[in-house]
């Protein structure tokens, strides 16, 4: 119990005098120069997670670095576990309560529309929306 609340209280410490980003970097995410960060949920694996420059994540942005339905599969050699990176390049604007999921790459200057599902990688250059994420311009 004294953990949990002594990690809590280092987060927010971090966040109120660093920013979120700095929070990110603490964690193990890497994360480029002149970022804005306003989510704090990097999964269970925020070292699988880099962020380039430039980059914006709004707030309830969800990045999954991992598959738990993959943990249903349980043979002779036991329990499967899938884990992927994520890699966000340069000049990205994530829009609110979007979902990043394992394994997507995001090309340099990119717009994901607020509630999108990322679920493949995305090229440079692109607007994409929607669940699963589609390309809606340029």
């Amino acid at each position: 119990m004294i953990n949990k609340i002594l990690r809590v209280a280092i987060k927010w410490f971090i966040i109120l005098l660093r920013g979120r980003a700095e929070y990110a970097r603490y964690i193990g995410v890497s994360v480029g120069e002149n970022c804005r960060i306003y989510t704090t949920e990097f999964g269970t694996e925020p070292w699988l997670i880099s962020i380039g420059n430039k980059v914006t994540v709004t707030s309830g942005v969800v990045m999954l670095t991992h598959d738990g339905a993959t943990w249903l599969m349980n043979d002779e050699k036991g329990r499967r576990y899938s884990y992927k990176k994520i890699d966000v390049k340069d000049n990205v604007f994530i829009g609110i309560n979007s979902i990043i999921m394992p394994g997507v790459v995001i090309d340099k200057n990119v717009i994901i529309a607020a509630g999108s599902v990322v679920t493949k990688s995305i090229p440079s250059g692109v607007i994409v929306g929607g669940n699963p994420a589609k390309i809606i311009g340029n």
